[in-house]
């Protein structure tokens, strides 16, 4: 089976047990390590799109290792992926991939890399801001020329790490934890 094929029938797979849990996938992918599979899970809460920004999706260990045994059963009665696959299970992190259009709706304004399938303008990669995006199409601000990208020719979209990043995203953090605890004492009150 094609990769891009065996990803797209995962993530069919995938997707709606990682949201019963509360979470929602950003990215299933496929790695080969030597002679192992790796398949990784990124999430994020399902609640982290209440912030313009959220560096581990609201998404720690034990909220890893929980999706990890719920998907684990799952994975092991497939008869199309290789015996000796390593299930990964992760946050999202600070440089997070864009995905979706929601994703990159979500960060308009924030500095990303994009790389191409094949080259645009003579490059394989290209970094600028994050104008808009409309349509599939994206416009970056890459040194003051405002460039526009088919999102098709994207291979792979993702945040750049800088200061300005990490300042918002602790803030957001901040502010997350603090829904999250006034939702859990509102759940118990209720109940």
């Amino acid at each position: 089976m094609k990769m891009d094929l065996l990803i797209n029938k995962l993530s069919k797979l995938l997707m709606p047990i990682v949201e019963q849990k509360g979470f929602r996938a950003v990215r299933v992918k496929i790695f080969i390590d030597g002679k192992v599979t790796i398949l990784q899970v990124m999430i994020e809460h399902k609640d982290a799109y209440l912030n313009l920004i959220q560096g581990d999706g609201g998404v720690n260990a034990k909220d890893c290792a929980t999706i990890s045994r719920v998907l684990s059963p799952v994975l092991d009665t497939l008869d199309y992926l290789p015996s000796n696959y390593n299930l990964e299970v992760s946050s999202p992190g600070i440089d997070r991939p864009l995905v979706t259009e929601k994703d990159f709706k979500r960060f308009i304004g924030f500095q990303i890399k994009l790389k191409f399938s094949k080259k645009f303008l003579g490059k394989k990669s290209l970094s600028g801001k994050l104008i808009v995006i409309q349509d599939n199409v994206l416009c970056l601000d890459v040194s003051g020329e405002i460039i526009e990208i088919d999102r098709l020719n994207i291979r792979e979209a993702k945040l750049v790490l800088n200061s300005e990043l990490i300042e918002i995203s602790k803030k957001a953090n901040e502010e997350f934890i603090k829904l999250k605890k006034e939702r859990f004492c509102d759940e118990r009150t209720d109940g």
